[in-house]
């Protein structure tokens, strides 16, 4: 099913209040955009979700993925990824990763650590590291 002009306008601006950490309950949302819950739940279901608070949390996942992935900063990468270890390792990895920029770089993950795997290789792309990744 195609959405409205109407529900991708609301879909839209439930995507901006998501970015601006807007409460997103149900029906303030509706109160917000001045439409009922349920057109908000049917909008949800034209989107392939089960409901409207499976679509935002969804939302929410996209937006904090975005967020983190938006620059390789390697102070953000140790206070995300790999804040239990030391600062001498993490850094001694850090430059050891932009160093071998000329080289091919293999990374395997299973479990949680493919979302690493996974969120060094989008960063190394952008960076013109050339990096192979795996999941397990």
């Amino acid at each position: 099913m195609r959405l409205t002009n109407l529900q991708e306008k609301i879909f839209s601006e439930i995507k901006e209040d998501i970015k601006s950490n807007l409460d997103m309950s149900i029906n303030k949302t509706a109160r917000r955009h001045y439409v009922s819950p349920a057109l908000l739940v049917k909008i949800s279901q034209k989107m392939g979700y089960s409901g409207y608070r499976s679509m935002i949390y969804s939302l929410m996942g996209d937006a904090k993925k975005y967020d983190i992935a938006r620059d390789f900063n390697p102070e953000m990468f140790q206070k995300v990824f790999i804040s239990n270890y030391s600062e001498e390792m993490v850094s001694s990895f850090v430059s050891h990763f932009i160093v071998a920029k000329n080289e091919y770089i293999y990374a395997a993950g299973n479990g949680y650590s493919s979302l690493v795997v996974e969120y060094l290789s989008k960063r190394a792309l952008k960076k013109d590291i050339r990096l192979f990744l795996m999941t397990v």
